[in-house]
This record gives structure tokens, C-alpha cells and sequence, in this order.
């Protein structure tokens, strides 16, 4: 139903066709949903929802789905609060604490007239526990359906209820979801006041070592975080930016991370701009809604420098609309990550991206290391070494032609050309110059070419340095590689 729906928007132009189509998708939407909860509802009665825990910082966890909600509650002018009163890393469900919050923070923008607060808060309860407390300033439950409303498929009957009308489903959820953890929910309402959702979680602290009984991911992750850890960041690790405005989701995003990796972080995106160009990071994650500078723009600022076009950008928001997503992709995003995101998810992208750009360093090293000629060899992976080459082959027998001279034909500074070439070959600039006259003089060699002859074509002022450095690359010298190749070219010094 979505996707002949979104397919059908793009190809409808006219408002009125637009208006039904968005219709149709959100409907979609909400049926998905609905029937996303029914299938919990089963798995919850068929015990085939066990509990998995998994380590990280509750505060910004909790604050990462709030982030999803702040233009609906902008949109109908209620002020979202979160001030969290405990911070640290704890064990929990991350999936069904998401349930938990999105169906009860839902319901209480939902039931708040515009000029209203919703106020999320955590704390820990008198037995250690985590509370979590969700309020509202909307029209609160009379005390006739209070006791009705974990009933599934009960829907409130009253004139402020009836004109906002549910399935019934969302609160029984939570209240199942509440239970399997081994913990307790709670209502405090006044009619035309608000309502107070109290949720008491078991929810225990990370210590030194954890062992998480009731999830193999969680003893997966542990595995992983250890592994890690063990690990310190040297000059060879990946160099990681994190562009994040708001301190404890930057904290929570860093922390999440291998510590095996170098990171740095920028306060927003004129600030990672800056600190791209500086640094040469091996990725970038960037938040999307920030000051000064957003995702968006910085993402496309980056791409469209030839400075840091090489660098993956992954893009983290809340925003999880199709057209976010698209936006992110078309200014050059590597991936789109919404939050809250799973940690492994996260750590697993990163990792491929990483592996991916290591792939194409190792493509290019090998291209120019191997005496073999491909019968079609691939374009380089990036475009500016296409232009690195087209420079070298434009001047190829220029002795006098070095760094310099390339820094200054591609508009770059000497340090910024070493950064960018060695991000895209792992080489130093005069290492992939000098290779690839090398790779040239292959081709020259093969064409019957005297091996003095060819050294002074590739811009070598000695045939005897380019003999050197010929045997140095590939093993062999050109006089070994022409008896190799059968070729009928002549030894010349």
C-alpha cells in the first residue's frame, strides 16, 4: 500500500491528487502501526517476547525519542520538558521502553490543547529502581473509565475523549510490556487538570564487567565493549567527527563507540566544517537540526569540496519522514541513521562504511602495484584521483613536475593534496605519483619501448633511478619484465 502510494506522488503533481495520496500514505502509516501493536499484543500472550537488555545511557536514550516528537508538540504549541534527574549507563529494553514512550507520550500530546505542558522525567525510585513519570496539562480521565483504560480495545466515552478517538490498544500495550519487565504503572488524573503515568523499572545500573542474564545480544555487546576497550586509539586509528549540538546526546553518541577509534567532537555544523577541514576525518556523524549551520548544509558543503568529498557522512535525526530522508541522501549522506538508534546497528554501519573506504584505498594501491595490466581496468573510485591522473598524464615527461605543481593545478594547499591523497590511496602524494609513471612505463614497455627511452617518457631523469625504482615496485626489473612478457623491446642501460 505505501510504496504504489509514494510512487503515485511523484508521478500526481496537482494539489487535490497530492492531498488524497498524502492521505492514503498516512492511513497506511497508522495501519501499520496498529498492526504492529496487535502483533506485540500476540507475542505477549504466546510468550514470544523475551526480554533483551543491552547497555547504555537512559537519559539520552530517553531523549533521543522525545527529539521525534518536538515538531508535533511545536506544531500544537505545547512545551515538551525532559529534565532528567538520573543520568549513567543502566540495562534495559530499548525496544520496549520505545513502545512504552512513544504510545504515552503520544497520548499526552494528544490529549493537551495547544499552550499545554507534557513533562518527561526520570528518576530512581525508593528501591533503587528506574521511575520514569510522563505528565500532561490535558483533559485527564473522569473516574468512571480510569479503571478501564489497560482493558484492550477500551476506548474513553467522554465529550473531551470522543474527540480524539483510539483503538484501545496503545495503553493495554504498555501495561503488558510494564508487567513482563517485572514492573509496575500507575495513573494519577484530574479531569480537566491532567494525567501522571508512573512506571517503575527494575532497571540496574552498569557496573564494572556486566553480566546480563536474560540476553545473549546483551553478553554479545559486553563481548564487543571489552574487546574494545582493550583497544586504544593510536595514529593509525579511524579518525571519527561527531557533530552534535546538545552535550549528553554527543556524550551518549561518543560513548557508544569503539574506544578504539580517535574521536572529536564539533558543536554544530559551521563548527564541523571547520574541524572537517582540519582534521581529514575518516567519517563523519552529524546531527540534522542544529544551529548555525544544519546536517543538510554542512553534508553538502562537504560533498562539494574537493578537500572532503571522500569523507562517509552519516546523518542521525529524529526526523524519519520519507522526504528527511530523501533530503539527506540528495545532498551526498552515506546513510541516514533515525534516532533512537541500537547501538550495534550503529556501530555495525559505521564499521562498513569505514571497511568499504578501505576497500577502495586497497583497490587503488594494488592498481598501481601490480605490473599486470587488466584487460579493462575500472575508473578510479573517486573522481579527483581521475583528475590526478589526467594531470600526470598531461605533463608525464616534465621532470620538474612534483607536488607543488599538482597542489597548485588542483587549487589546494600541499598539506590539504597530502590529506586528500592519502585518505583516497593510503600513499603519500609523491609515492602515488611515482607509482603511477611507473604503471605508464608498463604500458610503454609492452609498446616495444627501450627502457631509456621509456624512462625519460615518465619523466625520469635517470634511466638507472627508474631501473631502481621499476624493481623496487614490481619485483622485477623492466629488462626482467620485457624476457617475462616476451616483449621486443631492448635493454637500454
Amino acid at each position: 500500500m505505501l510504496t504504489p502510494a509514494q510512487q503515485l506522488q511523484q508521478k500526481h503533481t496537482e494539489p487535490a491528487d497530492r492531498q488524497r495520496l498524502t492521505t492514503i500514505e498516512k492511513n497506511a502509516f497508522h495501519l501499520l502501526r496498529l498492526i504492529d501493536q496487535l502483533m506485540d499484543l500476540s507475542k505477549v500472550e504466546a510468550r514470544a517476547m523475551p526480554i533483551r537488555e543491552a547497555p547504555g545511557r537512559l537519559d539520552a536514550f530517553v531523549r533521543g525519542l522525545l527529539e521525534s516528537f518536538q515538531s508535533q508538540a511545536d506544531q500544537k504549541q505545547i512545551e515538551l520538558r525532559f529534565e532528567p534527574q538520573l543520568t549513567g549507563e543502566y540495562w534495559f529494553d530499548e525496544e520496549k521502553l520505545e513502545r512504552i514512550i512513544y504510545n504515552l507520550v503520544g497520548n499526552a500530546l494528544k490529549f493537551t490543547k495547544s499552550g499545554g505542558i507534557v513533562s518527561v522525567d526520570l528518576a530512581k525510585s525508593a528501591n533503587e529502581a528506574v521511575c520514569l513519570t510522563i505528565a500532561d496539562s490535558g483533559v485527564g480521565i473522569s473516574p468512571d473509565n480510569l479503571r478501564f483504560i489497560f482493558d484492550r480495545f477500551y476506548q474513553v466515552r467522554d465529550d473531551a475523549a470522543s474527540q480524539q478517538p483510539g483503538t484501545g490498544i496503545g495503553l493495554a500495550l504498555v501495561k503488558e510490556l510494564v508487567t513482563i519487565q517485572q514492573g509496575t504503572i500507575e495513573v494519577d488524573t484530574t479531569p480537566g487538570i491532567g494525567t501522571t503515568f508512573t512506571i517503575t523499572l527494575p532497571y540496574r545500573p552498569v557496573v564494572t564487567s556486566p553480566v546480563s542474564p536474560t540476553s545473549e545480544n546483551a553478553a554479545d555487546l559486553v563481548s564487543q565493549s571489552v574487546d574494545h576497550k582493550s583497544r586504544q586509539p593510536d595514529w593509525e586509528s579511524p579518525l571519527l567527527l561527531v557533530v552534535e549540538d546538545n552535550d549528553e546526546l554527543a556524550d551518549f553518541i561518543r560513548e557508544s563507540l569503539p574506544s578504539h577509534y580517535r574521536q572529536y567532537r564539533a558543536v554544530d555544523g559551521l563548527d564541523g566544517y571547520e574541524k572537517a577541514l582540519e582534521l581529514s576525518p575518516d567519517l563523519i556523524l552529524s546531527d540534522v537540526l542544529m544551529p548555525r549551520m544544519d546536517g543538510y548544509t554542512l553534508c553538502s558543503q562537504l560533498k562539494s569540496d574537493v578537500r572532503t568529498s571522500h569523507i562517509p557522512i552519516v546523518l542521525l535525526t529524529a526526523k524519519s519522514a520519507l522526504e528527511s530522508r530523501l533530503k539527506g541522501l540528495s545532498v551526498g549522506a552515506d546513510d541516514y541513521i533515525l534516532k533512537p538508534f541500537h547501538l550495534t546497528e550503529l556501530q555495525l554501519r559505521i564499521q562498513n562504511l569505514l571497511d568499504g573506504r578501505a576497500r577502495l584505498r586497497d583497490w587503488v594501491r594494488q592498481s598501481l602495484a601490480q605490473a599486470e595490466e587488466a584487460p579493462s581496468a575500472p575508473a578510479p573510485p573517486d573522481p579527483f584521483l581521475s583528475r590526478i591522473y589526467q594531470l600526470l598524464d598531461e605533463h608525464l615527461s616534465d621532470t620538474t613536475f612534483g607536488v607543488n605543481e599538482v597542489a597548485r593545478e588542483v587549487g589546494m594547499s600541499r598539506a590539504s593534496l597530502y590529506r586528500k591523497i592519502k585518505a583516497v590511496s593510503d600513499l603519500p602524494v609523491n609515492e602515488l605519483m611515482q607509482q603511477y609513471r611507473l604503471k605508464k612505463a608498463t604500458y610503454y614497455l609492452r609498446q616495444g619501448r627501450g627502457i631509456a627511452e621509456t624512462a625519460y617518457i615518465i619523466g625520469f631523469e635517470s634511466p638507472g633511478y627508474f631501473t631502481k625504482c621499476f624493481r623496487d615496485l614490481y619485483q622485477l626489473t623492466p629488462s626482467e619484465f620485457i624476457q617475462t612478457k616476451n616483449l621486443n623491446g631492448l635493454a637500454n642501460g
